[in-house]
């Protein structure tokens, strides 16, 4: 599990013995681990996130994490006249900023989780999105959401609308161990009034050990 997603709940754990403590992390965005943009021609740019909430309803063994993406589509200079008009580029084939001043939306991604026995259960997942950049809009959504490992088949594809919580249905825990994983991703196609799409990949882990991703996502 991230370090400080473990930290967090030990915290709340030593201070609450029963009910629910909410933790707001308030941390500083940063480049979020397999959240991206990529446009038409195949280009990819990073998306920041930050934690900014983890609930526990420590009688229940109840838990949640959420982050906030910040999500910048890259300007038309960008996009026309591409790495040479911006010289910040990682070695990593990771292109840094040459965004749009304005951010063109924010999103946030929540699951819910249960932990029995040093095991975890994904039990919800919860999207939503808002447009600062009203001249886009979203034409295709996919969420997908897994609590999967060798024998364990539980992995998901919905079609979400935004502050909607899905209930996953899943029953049995997996460890945080090789082979096991347990989170989700949400993927969103964007397009300028102008025409230009761009494919947009928001991930959400809890953990992922999974050597072989599902479908290219988990």
């Amino acid at each position: 599990m991230n370090r400080k997603i473990k930290n967090i709940v030990l915290s709340g754990l030593l201070l609450f013995t029963c009910g629910t403590a909410t933790v707001n992390a308030e941390e500083e965005y940063i480049e979020a681990k397999g959240s991206y943009i990529k446009d038409e021609l195949g280009n990819i740019y990073p998306i920041e996130s930050r934690l900014v909430d983890t609930q526990m309803n420590v009688s229940e063994g109840m838990l949640s994490q959420t982050y906030e993406y910040d999500i910048q589509l890259p300007s038309d200079d960008m996009m026309i006249h591409g790495d040479d008009a911006y010289p910040g580029i990682s070695t990593d084939g990771i292109t840094k900023p040459g965004y749009d001043s304005h951010g063109t939306m924010s999103s946030y991604l929540t699951i819910n989780y249960s932990i029995s026995n040093s095991k975890y259960l994904l039990y919800s997942v919860k999207p939503s999105w808002t447009f600062y950049d009203t001249s886009v809009s979203i034409v295709s959504r996919a969420l997908y959401y897994a609590c999967y490992g060798p024998g364990i088949n539980q992995w998901t594809q919905v079609y979400p609308y935004s502050n909607v919580t899905y209930n996953t249905g899943y029953s049995v825990y997996v460890p945080d161990e090789y082979g096991y994983g347990l989170g989700a991703t949400l993927e969103l196609t964007l397009q300028a009034a102008g025409g230009s799409r761009w494919e947009v990949n928001i991930y959400n882990p809890l953990f992922n050990n999974i050597p072989d991703p599902i479908g290219g996502r988990w």
